[in-house]
């Protein structure tokens, strides 16, 4: 795992040369930058990752994989087709070398995507170490898989090009020929805290994604033929990227106002988030807002029971694809049967029919937004994970009420401050002392 400092003294610096060159590139003096606007350079640049993401799962249609038919060359079949979506994010070498294996190693390659995609006992970092076992040492292509996973949580890779960043950023971290889990989560934790430096610089509206951290380390590489390294600001562009590098964002504010509602209070503040110029400007007086919060409480039943309503189907569906209809009829809704104080909301099996109790976490936001766990549901997890039985939280995000979709992340536990980060939210007071 990655304990590696960041230099965030030359991050800041350039991000702020960033800044000014996509100005420059957009012919604008400021405003906000985008990566998804495709009008724009970053979004002609480097907004199809997740495309590619998406068209590559459609292709794999793994939802519809069955274990029994590991062997029989179908997955290998849709693998195969599905590697040449991945563009420029996977070489064409190792994307022959893929294939070549996939044919040669029919059975033990099918059993490893199959692992990857379709199977919620078998953890990712054991799911990685097979994949290189089977499929090489060849970083970009098991990264790609990955990101193919979850596209909110990992990413892409090229360790020669990104370990150029690194050097230039002053990060002392190696991924070329170290293709193993723990090497890929730092990389990606590295990615992380550069983003969390560029949602306090960036003018830009809502947050930048992970994937938008991982394109703006590609574009600043240190490469012969790259714009970014090439360009040479002018002494009016020199004194713009003084100025945010030495502002103080504590003082910046947005127009947009991101509200922020806490559940517990009849009333809230509008947090405001960073402008899009470098020049300061008065905040407002913050806002005090009424919450409807009966209309509020029953807009989230309505998700809630929705993402639980969706993770009964995906299990009755993997059991299904498993030949496991017996037990497929045997799933229960727990929260609606029992009541919610169990600690789960859905009793589900594992192939092999011992239990599987999920709790569902549902937000209509993305994957990294945080999510509520009880001190119930918290001792009920750490109790199942001390005797053996599985226990796992399926946080649905993005969910769609009108489709009645949503993407999906598992998590395992112990639930431990070593595992994740948590944070109290409220005490239980009696009395004075």
């Amino acid at each position: 795992m990655n304990n590696t400092s960041i230099d965030k003294t030359k991050l800041k610096e350039l991000i702020a040369r960033f800044i000014v060159f996509v100005w420059q590139m957009d012919k604008k003096e400021s405003g906000n930058i985008s990566f998804r606007d495709c009008s724009g350079f970053l979004g002609r640049e480097e907004d199809y990752k997740s495309t590619i993401a998406e068209e590559t799962r459609k292709e794999l249609n793994y939802i519809k994989w069955k274990e029994s038919r590991i062997g029989t060359g179908e997955i290998a079949a849709s693998a195969s087709k599905a590697i040449n979506k991945a563009g420029n994010l996977v070489h064409f070498q190792q994307k022959i070398d893929f294939q070549n294996r996939l044919k040669t190693n029919q059975k033990e390659a099918e059993r490893v995507l199959y692992n990857i995609y379709c199977d919620p006992s078998c953890d990712d970092s054991s799911a990685f170490s097979e994949a290189v076992k089977v499929f090489g040492a060849n970083y970009a292509t098991i990264a790609f898989l990955f990101f193919v996973k979850d596209d909110t949580r990992f990413l892409p890779i090229s360790p020669e090009n990104f370990d150029k960043s690194f050097k230039l950023l002053n990060i002392d971290y190696t991924t070329s020929r170290h293709c193993s889990w723990d090497n890929y989560q730092g990389f990606i934790s590295i990615i992380t805290d550069i983003r969390s430096v560029m949602e306090e610089m960036l003018p830009m509206q809502g947050i930048p994604r992970l994937i938008d951290a991982h394109s703006f380390v590609w574009i600043i590489r240190d490469d012969r033929d790259n714009k970014f390294k090439n360009w040479c600001p002018n002494p009016h562009q020199k004194d713009k990227i003084k100025q945010l590098i030495n502002y103080d964002t504590t003082k910046r504010f947005d127009a947009e106002e991101r509200e922020e509602i806490d559940a517990d209070k009849s009333s809230y503040t509008i947090t405001l988030t960073p402008p899009v110029s470098p020049t300061p400007l008065v905040p407002p007086e913050p806002k005090i807002v009424q919450i409807d919060y009966e209309k509020l409480n029953k807009a989230k039943k309505l998700v809630g029971d929705l993402g639980e309503a969706i993770v009964l189907q995906y299990e009755s569906d993997r059991l299904v694809r498993s030949d496991r209809l017996d037990l497929a009829q045997r799933i229960e809704h727990t929260s609606k049967v029992q009541g919610d104080s169990l600690g789960y909301d859905i009793k589900s099996f594992m192939d092999d029919g011992s239990e599987l109790l999920i709790e569902v976490k549902s937000t209509k936001r993305n994957h990294q937004s945080a999510f509520y766990l009880s001190r119930n549901e918290c001792n009920v997890g750490n109790g199942c994970f001390e005797r053996g039985v599985k226990y796992r939280i399926y946080r649905l995000y993005y969910i769609d009420s009108e489709a009645g979709t949503a993407n999906l992340v598992i998590y395992e536990p112990p639930f431990d401050s070593e595992h994740f980060i948590m944070e109290p939210e409220s005490w239980r007071i009696e009395g004075l002392i």
